[in-house]
């Protein structure tokens, strides 16, 4: 397993959606909802997180990184967030949604999401 302590925006909440699987050379790809880069635009902006360079250059370089691989938003994951009312909010639910529909656990420590219990969620306090 791989283990991601910190990826650039240094918050905890700036890991949610991040998910781990392992290639087949045995290194480690972590993929990312493109929901969870739209949820970070808002976290910046607000300055709940920051990050050392633009944004835009920040996601630029994360998608060009061969670590980590961007998941689009598909309408099989709106419709399978569509039914996981208990959690709350729409970015989280559409992060879950994307780990269940890709059958991969998620790297996150959110409250809502874990005590769900609807995806498996990895954290390593």
């Amino acid at each position: 397993m791989v283990r991601v302590r910190q990826i650039e925006p240094t918050r905890t909440e700036s890991e949610k959606g991040i998910r781990v699987s392992r290639t087949r050379r045995r290194r480690g790809l972590v993929y990312i909802p493109t929901v969870a880069l739209a949820e970070a635009v808002f976290q910046v902006q607000s300055g709940y997180v920051s990050i050392r360079r633009p944004f835009d250059e920040w996601v630029r370089d994360l998608s060009r990184n061969s670590f980590f691989l961007i998941l689009d938003l598909t309408t099989e994951v709106i419709l399978r967030a569509f039914s996981m009312r208990p959690i709350a909010n729409p970015f989280d639910r559409l992060i879950a949604a994307t780990a269940l529909e890709w059958d991969f656990p998620l790297i996150t420590a959110d409250d809502a999401i874990t005590r769900s219990r609807m995806v498996e969620c990895l954290w390593d306090e």
